[in-house]
């Protein structure tokens, strides 16, 4: 596995993503190459508390019932939530970028 820093335009910190060898030979990965990123809703999490990577702090757009919609500058998140959410709208909220389990085990 490899573990890879993608810078995307409108977040203060890069997103920390693993891709497998094979994948990053594949697509010839090199400092400053221009990639697409997809981020799956279930990889997005509200979180509460701090962790060392993929943390960012945006607003809350609009809420549809598991849905969350997150604003951070232009760019907007859409996370799901194991039960209704109560929250006000374009108040901060913490949310992070995780990894599916399953994904990942398929890996190991």
């Amino acid at each position: 596995m490899v573990w890879v820093d993608v810078e995307i335009d409108g977040l203060n910190s890069p997103i920390c993503a693993m891709i497998t060898e094979k994948s990053s030979q594949r697509l010839a990965l090199t400092l400053g190459r221009v990639v697409m990123l997809l981020i799956k809703a279930p990889w997005i999490k509200l979180n509460t508390s701090n962790t060392t990577v993929n943390n960012f702090v945006g607003k809350v757009a609009s809420i549809n019932q598991n849905e969350v919609m997150v604003s951070l500058n232009k760019i907007q998140f859409c996370a799901t939530t194991e039960s209704s959410l109560e929250a006000e709208l374009d108040i901060e909220i913490k949310l992070q970028l995780t990894q599916n389990r399953s994904f990942w085990r398929r890996y190991k």
